[in-house]
């Protein structure tokens, strides 16, 4: 099923190092979790490690979860 676009916002995310990382998202009308894109993954040297269920950096590493059959990041909750 295509959503039609409805606009882009800017996510920001922080990361261990204390730094964050920032990129456009596009906000459709449906109700789906935030996906991040390979695109995403490469632009920020990031690898999906699911042996050990952490996104890794050459200098950090942040763990996701699994749920429903996708990796999901628990955000901090100072962030919220």
């Amino acid at each position: 099923m295509y959503h039609q676009k409805r606009g882009i916002i800017t996510i920001t995310l922080p990361i261990p190092d204390g730094g964050d990382i920032r990129f456009d998202a596009d906000f459709v009308n449906a109700k789906v979790p935030l996906l991040l894109g390979l695109n995403t993954l490469d632009a920020y040297r990031l690898l999906a490690n699911t042996r050990t269920n952490t996104f890794e950096h050459p200098n950090w590493s942040m763990p996701f979860d699994r749920q429903r059959g996708h990796l999901w990041i628990r955000w901090p909750i100072e962030v919220l």
